[in-house]
């Protein structure tokens, strides 16, 4: 019997937890300037990521599409 108080007790406090967690206020995100239209902006932001990222991180999951 003392093993189904510790078990509902452990229930009890993580359902307790959970709710006071998910009730929390979030945080206020910064609105980044989007401007995926800018086609010399994409250009310079490809360049730089072949020169400086592409040796390590793969473009596997890079549109290409979206850089002409």
């Amino acid at each position: 019997m003392n093993l189904w108080k510790k078990l509902l007790f452990g229930m009890a406090l993580a359902l307790q937890l959970a709710s006071a967690q998910a009730a929390g206020g979030g945080m206020a995100w910064d609105k980044a300037p989007g401007k995926t239209n800018d086609l010399a902006s994409l250009q310079n932001g490809a360049k730089i990521f072949v020169n400086y990222c592409l040796n390590c991180h793969s473009a596997a999951v890079m549109r290409y599409n979206r850089l002409k």
